[in-house]
């Protein structure tokens, strides 16, 4: 063999090994990411005021297996590229466990309370709310194709993030004036 073809089989073995390192650690970290839980709503709902962006609440049960393609197909990758950090408040509630959870006003209500305030029937339901709990984008029910309900997330994330700006901007057009 000559020094040539050694170099070129010893460089080939390592590129794949670098390859399957990189896929194990994309991996590694995919799993370690979690949608968490929202516990606090009154807590989230004062951050998404303070950085004028929505919060994205999926309804969902631990058994749901529509739940688990959507944790894992589109809101953990969300989570992992950090693309959507500033755009949106990602959490989940899980109907199912027997729970309370402040709602926006800072009072304690009970799983079963919250999801009858947003008439929850169906697993998984993805709400796009503004700061104080009001939907402000069309919900999400149930999922389907994968790829376009990624699509329809997103477009759902940018016409709450749009109607927020919008809020704001007359918000603050009516202070200007007020002031003057």
């Amino acid at each position: 063999m000559t020094v040539f073809k050694k170099f070129q089989t010893n460089f080939t073995v390592l590129t794949i090994i670098f390859l399957w390192s990189l896929a194990a650690l994309a991996a590694a970290k995919k799993a370690n990411v979690k949608v968490r839980l929202a516990d606090n709503l009154n807590s989230i709902g004062k951050h998404s005021s303070k950085n004028s962006i929505p919060i994205l609440v999926v309804f969902a049960s631990e058994d749901c297996v529509y739940c688990m393609i959507l944790e894992n197909e589109i809101l953990k990758p969300m989570l992992i590229s950090g693309d959507y950090d500033q755009k949106v408040i990602i959490r989940k509630i899980l109907i199912d466990i027997p729970n309370s959870v402040q709602d926006f006003n800072g009072r304690s209500v009970t799983i079963d309370k919250l999801t009858s305030r947003y008439n929850i029937f169906v697993t998984p339901t993805v709400l796009f709310l503004d700061n104080n709990g009001k939907e402000i984008s069309k919900r999400l029910i149930g999922i389907n194709v994968v790829d376009y309900y990624a699509l329809d997330v997103d477009n759902a994330i940018d016409k709450s993030i749009r109607i927020l700006r919008a809020r704001a901007k007359k918000l603050s057009a009516e202070i200007k004036d007020y002031l003057h």
